[in-house]
């Protein structure tokens, strides 16, 4: 027997060994793959739905499920995830009908009963159906292909206490757009409103518009937290280098906004003016321009312009926007606008709201100055 000879066998005895143990191995990776708790999800179209609802998700278990004791009363929970941009960046996933939400949240959940687990170590050899989910009951980050990581978990009834869970991720299409995108564009909206409010303040008066636009921020939302800085044009208002677009503000509120932005945005705007006991002439061409801009109309924007310009410190050079006089008006033409507006308000002196009185008693002072101005330019 040579020594080549008694290599090769040594050889091949490694290579009969290395077999065996690689059937071993895939046995037991079987057999151990087929007590391991596991969860799938498939997605099915029901022809007998409509076309817009005949989309579902079908999720299912198998596997085996430890648990502390004999006959332990259980629930299965389903939850997802949007994991499109990765774990580290994952979205909730939303669900438009409560029945398939979280208590006091529009995250999706689902929790039902799972029945009572017979012995401590059990099995499920087959998939068992655990929901079917309608896929246009679902709102995602963003519309497009997104990944979806599908996570059941076997929980006790009592304490939640977890069992089993397992994961799995499918793809789907969302052909709407997301609630991120959504919320972009709302806040791309707020911040616009901000940009022009800051536009209407004169230097004295930054530190006390930026305490009222704080706390408009902050009602506005008190419902979501923000995902960028909607104070960014403050920031811009008190640099010296700062520089404040009125033209693309009011395009972003008109492009992206509500039909009632406009006028929370003016609303705004104002507020920020009637900090200033009188307007300049900047400040009160810049409120004729945005009111155009944001397309309100004349008789709105003097609406508007009553309700927030008129307090206790304001002057008679907020008479034209109080009054609606935008134009030079012949002196028949002003006459006749300050009699109109003497009688809508004269006929609110008794009214029953004191703020309106006081709101009539105001204006009325205001006409009174006006038309004591007319009669010394009139003497002359």
């Amino acid at each position: 027997m040579t020594v080549e000879h008694v290599s090769k066998q040594i050889v091949l005895a490694g290579r009969y060994a290395l077999a065996a143990m690689s059937r071993l191995l895939a046995a037991l990776w079987a057999f151990s793959r087929g007590r391991r708790f596991r969860c799938q999800a498939e997605q099915v179209l029901d022809e007998t739905c409509p076309s817009y609802e005949d989309r579902f998700l079908c999720v299912s278990m198998c596997g085996g499920v430890r648990v502390p004791c004999d006959n332990l009363d259980t629930d299965v929970r389903v939850e997802l995830l949007d994991v499109t941009e990765g774990h580290a960046c994952a979205e909730p996933v939303l669900a438009a009908e409560p029945q398939w939400q979280r208590s006091h949240s529009p995250v999706f959940h689902y929790q039902a009963h799972n029945g009572v687990i017979p012995s401590r170590h059990s099995v499920l050899p087959k998939p068992v159906s655990v929901v079917k989910i309608p896929l246009h009951q679902l709102r995602f980050a963003r519309r497009g292909r997104r990944k979806i990581q599908v996570q059941v978990a076997i929980v006790s009834r009592d304490h939640q206490q977890v069992f089993a869970q397992a994961q799995t991720c499918t793809e789907y299409v969302a052909r709407y757009d997301g609630f991120v995108e959504m919320q972009e564009r709302h806040e791309a909206v707020l911040r616009a409103a901000v940009e022009l409010a800051c536009a209407a303040v004169e230097q004295p008066y930054v530190q006390k518009a930026a305490d009222l636009i704080g706390d408009w921020i902050a009602e506005k939302t008190q419902h979501f937290t923000p995902r960028s800085s909607l104070t960014e044009p403050l920031d811009r208002l008190m640099s010296p280098e700062g520089v404040l677009d009125t033209a693309a503000a009011c395009e972003c509120v008109l492009a992206w906004g509500r039909k009632s932005d406009a006028g929370a945005t003016m609303d705004l705007v104002l507020q920020v003016a009637a900090l200033h006991p009188a307007p300049t002439d900047r400040q009160e061409t810049l409120l004729w321009s945005l009111a155009e801009q944001l397309g309100i109309a004349e008789q709105r924007f003097q609406v508007l312009c009553q309700k927030w310009l008129v307090t206790d410190h304001c002057s008679a050079r907020w008479a034209p926007l109080l009054l609606g006089i935008r134009d030079r008006l012949t002196p028949d033409a002003l006459r006749a606008r300050l009699n109109d507006q003497y009688r809508k308000w004269n006929a609110r002196v008794t009214h029953a709201d004191p703020d309106v009185r006081r709101q009539a008693d105001i204006i009325l002072s205001t006409i009174a100055e006006v038309r004591s101005q007319q009669g010394a330019v009139l003497s002359h």
